[in-house]
């Protein structure tokens, strides 16, 4: 669930609480006001009871006409409640009753049920009225359903306008959390790029104390990671360069030590074999020719492998050998497309350098790991960057940064140390497409 929908769903909650309370608080006020109206009504006919009785002689019979029982009618009553004058429990000699409102609106059953089991059993109200034989109980009794639908149509009343004030409360407080939450929002998307390498500032501090922390953790964050990469990067570009002056120096010493014995070596075969009396000395050098050549063409393949600048060739020629080489491997012959731009002959030696390991690094995956038939070299120039794109029609694999082995990681290092990048997408045809950019102007910052 959602940061804002999970507040959203709370506020709600705590808004449908206030109005159980209010609206609570709204039926303890109508009970204790219409209890106060009820006990008003029965004080004042008590009263005039009270005054018709002053002067009665005790030995005065008690009969229906004892007591006056007009003025008790003028008294003004709740609607729908009875004045009942009774001499004992079973008898009943006045009664006095007003009828519902014109106008009025019964409650609903179930609210008559509740408002009668809860409130009007402290509603029910008796007097005593005179002594002796004089004695009588005074009672107001209110009709269950008429109180009930007055209570009902205040509570309407009374909860339609605190409904009103939860709901304007309720779409403030959610406008207010979505734009309290727009910060989090742009900080938990400035992660997720934090996460795949890329650094997006994050806008002016706003917000609560709160917010502003996390703004300030993020930048303290991404500065620290800045810095570490700045670290690796300066590390990875030592190491490569020590790798290449490594190749360099392997390749000049195969070159010149190796290379010149196997000629020295040659040269001496085809001397014994010109000079050799017997027919069998003459093919033991033409044996040991062979093998020398044989030698040498290793040396030549060894050579161009270490890359286009420690074998002396140009980066066309380098990556055609390559393609040739790494295409007929020891899985299966795969057929390589090479397609160079002109004027790629004078890239700067990093970037020639670099190049040529993302190309043989990338066929070499093809042909090894995703049993690829076909792949494409593509390499153009765009300005001031230089693009190269491998294709392939094999198994493809998996593009989670995560699950990336040590070439592909190799290869986005690569490129990343020149100031590029490197993407892997699937292709048509289900293989993997490589696509790295090294611009130009990496070579003169590189060591």
């Amino acid at each position: 669930m959602r940061l804002n929908t999970y507040l959203m769903v709370w506020s709600l909650v705590g808004a449908g609480l206030a109005l159980a309370l209010i609206l609570s608080a709204l039926w303890l006020r109508h009970v204790a006001a219409t209890q106060a109206e009820y006990e008003g009504v029965l004080e004042t006919a008590q009263r005039i009871l009270v005054l018709q009785t002053t002067g009665f002689r005790p030995a005065v019979a008690f009969d229906a006409h004892y007591f006056d029982w007009y003025p008790v009618t003028r008294v003004g009553r709740p609607a729908g409640s009875c004045l009942l004058l009774r001499a004992d429990e079973d008898t009943t000699v006045r009664r006095a009753c007003s009828g519902p409102p014109r106008a009025l609106e019964y409650a609903p059953g179930w609210f008559v049920n509740v408002y009668q089991r809860y409130a009007l059993g402290s509603m029910t109200l008796a007097r005593d009225v005179g002594a002796g034989p004089l004695a009588a109980a005074l009672e107001l009794v209110p009709d269950p359903k008429v109180a009930a639908s007055g209570a009902w149509a205040a509570l309407s009343d009374a909860g339609a306008g605190v409904l009103l004030v939860v709901v304007c409360t309720s779409i403030a407080v959610s406008l207010a959390v979505q734009r309290a939450l727009r910060p989090l929002r742009t900080i938990a998307t400035a992660l997720e790029h934090l996460g795949k390498g890329r650094r997006p500032p994050l806008p002016g501090r706003r917000g609560c104390r709160e917010i502003v922390s996390l703004q300030e953790s993020y930048q303290r964050l991404s500065g620290d990671l800045e810095q570490a990469e700045a670290v690796r990067t300066r590390l990875w570009n030592e190491l490569l360069s020590v790798q290449e002056q490594e190749r360099e120096a392997l390749a000049l010493e195969l070159h010149d030590e190796f290379g010149q014995h196997l000629s020295v070596i040659r040269a001496n075969a085809a001397g014994i074999r010109m000079s050799a009396d017997d027919t069998e000395a003459a093919a033991d050098a033409a044996r040991i020719d062979h093998s020398a050549r044989h030698l040498m063409e290793l040396v030549r393949h060894r050579l161009r492998a270490l890359g286009p600048c420690a074998s002396g060739a140009s980066f066309a020629d380098g990556i055609r050998e390559l393609a040739s080489d790494l295409g007929a491997g020891e899985r299966g012959r795969a057929r390589v497309e090479v397609d160079l731009a002109a004027g790629l002959d004078d890239l700067p030696a990093p970037i020639a350098t670099t190049a040529f390991r993302i190309v043989q690094e990338s066929i070499t995956n093809a042909v090894r790991h995703a049993a690829a038939s076909w792949i494409r070299v593509t390499a153009r120039e765009r300005g001031a960057v230089v693009s190269i794109t491998v294709s392939d029609d094999g198994g493809g694999c998996d593009l989670d940064p995560a699950a990336r082995g040590i070439g592909m990681t190799g290869i986005v290092r690569r490129a990343r140390a020149l100031g590029g990048g490197a993407e892997f997408s699937l292709n048509d045809m289900g293989g993997l497409t490589v696509t790295a950019t090294l611009p130009r102007s990496a070579a003169a910052e590189r060591p």
